[in-house]
């Protein structure tokens, strides 16, 4: 399975809460999605997951592992648990 997109989506949820969550969309349509709240740091982990994902994309969904260890604690359980649901 490899991967079509991958899009980070913040949720704000309250004045001082965002949520952030990361979707992976497979090339047969099927998505995972992983979250990677960590308040005050939704700039920070938008700019990473925009600047990681374009090199990504066509990649096999087991990749996500591998993407997953160049970023924050945070945001590499948000792959692998993006990864989880799409296997």
């Amino acid at each position: 399975m490899r991967i079509a997109a991958i899009e980070p989506l913040i949720l704000n949820v309250s004045e001082k809460t965002n949520w952030f969550f990361i979707r992976v969309t497979a090339e047969n349509g099927l998505s995972g999605i992983g979250e990677a709240s960590l308040n005050g740091w939704e700039t920070a982990q938008l700019a990473v997951a925009e600047n990681l994902h374009p090199q990504w994309l066509g990649k096999s969904v087991d990749a996500l592992l591998a993407l997953g260890f160049l970023c924050h604690p945070n945001l590499r359980i948000c792959y692998e648990f993006a990864r989880f649901e799409l296997l």
